[in-house]
């Protein structure tokens, strides 16, 4: 597998599909984590993430849930509060 595209701090949001957890950042552009999936942690839908890593293309012929993403750095994007919501 190759990966082609460097993505740096991109915002996201945890979905589950068939048992398998993706990344989804926008609609139809879903992530699929090649090489053990992820942290227990990060294992609920509807979470948002911030997170860093290497995508590439699916093989030829081959269908996949999302693009395969080598996984570089994960974390929870911060939390804004109700009143953060009015600025």
């Amino acid at each position: 597998m190759q990966y082609t595209t460097n993505l740096s701090n991109v915002k996201g949001t945890i979905i589950k599909i068939d048992n398998t957890y993706l990344i989804e950042t926008g609609p139809g552009m879903r992530y699929m984590l090649m090489g053990g999936g992820l942290p227990a942690e990060f294992q609920v839908e509807k979470t948002k993430v911030i997170f860093s890593g290497q995508s590439g293309n699916p093989p030829a012929n081959v269908r996949m849930k999302g693009n395969p993403l080598k996984l570089a750095s994960i974390k929870k994007a911060p939390v804004k509060k109700w009143w953060q919501f009015w600025k």
